[in-house]
């Protein structure tokens, strides 16, 4: 929760620096501008903006949101066909895209003038909730936004949400899913808090703890065809009819690749954007379906299935939490990157 003595703190010391007071109406103008810059309760905002300011911090904030989402629609996995993109539940519609809105398109001279100092503003801002001052885990109720797929939505938010339950009752937790190239704007910005997966792409200012080591494998349901009589074997899975998953993100571009090589794409039955009904789809079809060994163990928990060693040489790969420096010390960021190396590290 946002501590008043922490403001008090800042104002004294920039006081010392100036040689003279800090206007208390400007503290509290500015102590206002922090709880309320999320706009609304439900988005984590302690007040609703009640100031000139606090309303134009809020509207940069949400506009600056809303235009990255708007842009990863138009260019990243939601492009959809022709000029429209497909359905998009946070904004609400589908998007019109012209040719400036194609990918091909670039930011005027003056946007890109305007990206670096709107960013450091913005992240100050959001980096001023919580940073540095105490955190109970027990009382806190502070919101975090973590990006994840959805494939890692199914092996993680279980056991984290029982683990806030009895840890954090009312702490609050936000899933995001955007095209991961936005992902190292969206943590230096503080759109998003965390993010979880395997992410190579992140650059290395981006901190990251490991929490454990991945492989591929295949799923089918228990009685299918292939793979009776023994292991399922090359020749099997590549006459096999196939799901391919696109929300798996831009890490497991090495598995897209090895199955295009061999000529999986020629037999995929059923692409999708993401995999939840994927679980429900395998069980009562003769489609065969690649992913990680942890998904494959979380699909057997909700339908009947059978795991099959994967029969293409793939190296394994690292799940990690990645945060932006700027909350290495947030009490609620640090306990919650704590919790999740608690719950899945050390490869359990």
């Amino acid at each position: 929760m946002w501590s008043s003595a922490r403001l008090e703190e800042r104002a004294k010391k920039a006081a010392e620096n100036l040689g003279e007071p800090i206007p208390r109406e400007l503290i509290d103008v500015l102590q206002h501008i922090i709880i309320s810059h999320h706009g609304v309760p439900e988005f984590g905002a302690v007040k609703i903006p009640g100031t000139p300011e606090a309303i134009a911090v809020h509207m940069i904030e949400n506009m600056d949101a809303k235009l990255m989402m708007s842009l990863g629609a138009c260019r990243g996995e939601n492009a959809g066909e022709g000029n429209w993109t497909e359905w998009m539940k946070s904004l609400n519609g589908r998007l019109y895209r012209p040719d400036v809105a194609q990918p091909t398109a670039v930011p005027t001279p003056r946007a890109l003038e305007l990206a670096p100092p709107l960013t450091e503003a913005l992240a100050m801002v959001r980096g001023a909730m919580g940073s540095g001052e105490a955190f109970d885990p027990r009382s806190s109720t502070r919101s975090l936004r973590v990006y994840m797929t959805d494939v890692g939505e199914t092996v993680l938010l279980p056991a984290l949400m029982s683990h806030l339950q009895e840890r954090s009752p009312a702490m609050r937790l936000e899933s995001a899913q955007l095209p991961a190239a936005e992902l190292p704007l969206r943590l230096e910005s503080g759109d998003v808090d965390l993010a979880i997966g395997y992410l190579p792409q992140l650059p290395e200012k981006i901190r990251r703890a490991r929490l454990f080591e991945e492989h591929y494998v295949c799923l089918t349901r228990p009685d299918h065809p292939l793979g009776r009589k023994g292991p399922l074997t090359l020749k099997e899975f590549l006459a096999a009819r196939h799901v391919l998953i696109a929300s798996m993100g831009s890490g497991h571009q090495a598995l897209e690749r090895a199955l295009a090589e061999r000529g999986v794409h020629e037999n995929v039955a059923l692409r999708m954007p993401h995999f939840v009904v994927v679980p429900l789809i395998i069980a009562n079809t003769d489609l065969v379906v690649t992913v990680p060994s942890r998904v494959a163990a979380a699909t057997g928990r909700l339908v009947k299935s059978k795991v099959h060693p994967l029969p293409i040489p793939l190296p394994s790969f690292d799940v990690s939490v990645f945060w932006h420096e700027r909350v290495e010390n947030d009490g609620a960021n640090r306990w919650l990157r704590g919790a999740m190396v608690e719950l899945f590290g050390r490869d359990r």
